[in-house]
């Protein structure tokens, strides 16, 4: 794409402790980081995935966003709030695999599907033309969805697309080719995160409170 016709969207992480920033450029030797930056929170603003501070998480966006000259992103969503489920879809299934997915929805994870904001990763790309394809599903509720956006809207960002915080740490560690199983452990001040992943895709997600950090 033409420098002049791109869209810069870093990626900005926010959790329980503060604001990430990373942003990649590419180069004729492949990506190199343009730029990163850290803000830490002076006090809990979000606990356990739900803000609880909402004004004063916008105060911290806009400083965050004023410092770093940002608007576009692609942002995080934690992980505490999202629900994940295997699937297993034929191949008159995957031709329109969303709509099969909404249907098995409300039978793996607490939510209904007027309710739900979900997407869905294929474990076995490499699968024959007849066989079954393994879907990782993730789904999160608007609400959080809508709460999470509110506040960067409000900070003045556009948010081009959110992730949840296990599928992007997923696919910023495990090489594209990896079709190997791995375990990945994210450990940050107050909690740890263990995450499985069958090649690029989240099989599972624990995440476990450390009280003494």
């Amino acid at each position: 794409t033409p420098k002049f016709l791109e869209m810069p969207s870093p990626g900005l992480a926010i959790s329980e402790t503060g604001l990430r920033l990373i942003e990649f450029s590419h180069t004729k030797n492949g990506f190199v980081v343009e730029r990163s930056d850290f803000a830490s929170f002076s006090e809990p603003l979000i606990v356990a995935g739900e803000i609880k501070n909402k004004e004063k998480l916008v105060s911290e966006l806009t400083k965050f966003r004023e410092k770093n000259g940002l608007r576009y992103v692609r942002a995080s969503l934690p992980e505490e709030k999202a629900y994940l489920f295997t699937a297993i879809l034929d191949k008159e299934q995957m031709e329109n695999a969303r709509t099969s997915i909404e249907f098995i929805i409300e039978e793996n994870v607490p939510l209904s599907v007027s309710e739900a904001v979900f997407d869905y990763v294929i474990a076995n790309p490499d699968r024959g033309p007849e066989d079954p394809a393994i879907v990782n599903v993730s789904a999160v509720s608007q609400v959080v969805v809508a709460d999470y956006l509110d506040v960067l809207r409000l900070a003045g960002f556009e948010p081009l697309h959110f992730e949840i915080e296990s599928q992007a740490i997923v696919k910023a560690v495990v090489p594209r080719k990896d079709s190997r199983v791995n375990m990945i452990l994210n450990l940050s001040k107050g909690r740890a995160g263990l995450y499985i992943a069958d090649g690029r895709a989240i099989a599972f997600t624990s995440t476990v409170i450390l009280s003494q950090f």
